[in-house]
């Protein structure tokens, strides 16, 4: 069982945004909560700065990118430390349930540490078998090596995995690794998510019997 992390185990999506807006402003850039909740959530840190730049018609230079990758994370660790980032309702108690029947492991394109600090806070570190952050892959979601990465891991083949996501890019970086995927309509809409096996609204709509038919079901389409 494979969780994405930002969205999907923890609500963290709108402190992203809250992070983000501070790391462009560094660089004369505004870009509202609102407008990275509709249009950027999901992207690799680096990728969003340069592709909202764009957007409005600024190229950021290497000093301004790393003015703007440095403010944004050293907001959002703070925020972390101060415990402003939740977990999503149903988090504790899957995660609990399942590791004592199937290895568990995330699989985000956020950094180690902040999922680390999320996980720790909550007493679920050690419940999970590994983690693959952004720093462990050359190409994020939706490329499928970070959920290939983690199925080798794992030590299981791909196409015994239900990866739990909640971003169309998400969902389709594990379509791509052969994985089943089960879909949370908790960050976009449930048609946004059309794509993965089964959709459901929330983390805490999902049970045991609810991943092994997911998994059937995607055996039995392929």
């Amino acid at each position: 069982m494979i969780f994405d992390f930002d969205g999907t185990l923890v609500d963290s999506e709108p402190i992203h945004g809250l992070a983000t807006r501070e790391g462009l402003a560094a660089a004369g850039i505004d870009l509202p909560v609102e407008e990275f909740l509709a249009r950027w959530v999901g992207l690799p840190d680096v990728d969003c700065y340069v592709q909202v730049a764009a957007d409005r018609g600024v190229l950021l230079d290497g000093d301004a990118l790393e003015r703007v990758r440095r403010t944004k994370n050293e907001v959002y660790e703070r925020l972390v430390l101060a415990g402003e980032v939740p977990l999503v309702a149903g988090a504790v108690t899957l995660i609990h349930r399942l590791c004592g029947v199937v290895p568990l492991a995330v699989c985000s394109a956020a950094r180690r540490v902040e999922i680390e600090a999320a996980l720790t806070k909550h007493d679920l570190l050690q419940r999970v078998r590994t983690i693959v952050a952004v720093e462990d892959v050359a190409r994020s979601k939706p490329d499928p090596e970070g959920y290939l990465l983690t199925a080798a891991r794992l030590g299981v083949e791909p196409a015994g995995c239900v990866a739990i996501e909640d971003t169309p890019r998400g969902v389709e970086a594990a379509i791509g690794a052969g994985m089943a995927v089960l879909g949370v309509a908790q960050t976009v809409s449930a048609v946004r998510l059309e794509r993965a096996t089964v959709v459901v609204p929330r983390l805490r709509d999902v049970d045991e019997g609810l991943l092994r038919s997911v998994l059937c079901r995607a055996i039995e389409t392929r």
